[in-house]
């Protein structure tokens, strides 16, 4: 809980603190408000709940078939293909941007290759590595641990974002920073106190 909270704090610190106070009939008047982002906050809470949910089922039919993480993700992957039909005219209107982007350059050598299909390769590779590493996990351990491995990835990516993007840290930002750690800790220490009980049953 603590974690998710600092999680939702950070992420709003964040998106505030890109757009600044304005004046407005002499008052301060933030351009933001909590209600523009409750739409995405639904819809994040609600993907987080399935994602919940799916690690429970994926965690199951390891149990009950055996290590088959690789097998795994295909099904998953091939099986949602379909669901991008909905999303074809967007996709289309990407594809026609990534090909009127500038040409990709490297050591002063020019490529017959738009720059956002570089960057397209390059975040599939990424997204590869992490879900192979995602699905190993799960095989590997129960899905509450991969629930906080996949969120505490989420975190540090922010922190990284803020860091190199040199956005400010507000005081907002350190308290989910404080909440986060604080449920990193806790459930730290709650999975090492289970691991000890049950090496002092066996």
């Amino acid at each position: 809980m603590f974690v998710s909270v600092g999680v939702v704090l950070f992420t709003l610190a964040d998106q505030f603190s890109k757009h600044p106070i304005i004046e407005k009939d002499g008052k301060s008047v933030h351009p933001l408000s909590i209600l523009h982002f409750n739409p995405g906050i639904f819809l994040l809470i609600f993907a987080t709940l399935l994602s919940a949910y799916l690690g429970i089922c994926q965690e199951d039919l390891y149990c009950t078939y055996g290590d088959h993480s690789q097998e795994g993700i295909f099904f998953i992957h091939f099986l949602s293909l379909p669901g991008f039909l909905f999303f074809y005219n967007d996709i289309w209107q990407a594809v026609v941007h990534f090909n009127s982007s500038d040409i990709f350059f490297i050591f002063g050598l020019r490529f017959p290759l738009p720059l956002l299909w570089i960057y397209m390769v390059l975040n599939c590779i990424f997204q590869w590595i992490c879900i192979t590493n995602v699905h190993t996990l799960i095989s590997l351990t129960t899905s509450l641990n991969v629930a906080m491995v996949i969120t505490l990835r989420k975190f540090l990516s922010m922190v990284l974002s803020v860091i190199l993007f040199k956005n400010p840290f507000t005081f907002m930002h350190c308290i989910g920073c404080l909440l986060v750690l604080l449920g990193t800790i806790a459930f730290t220490l709650c999975d090492f106190k289970f691991m000890f009980a049950q090496k002092k049953s066996v």
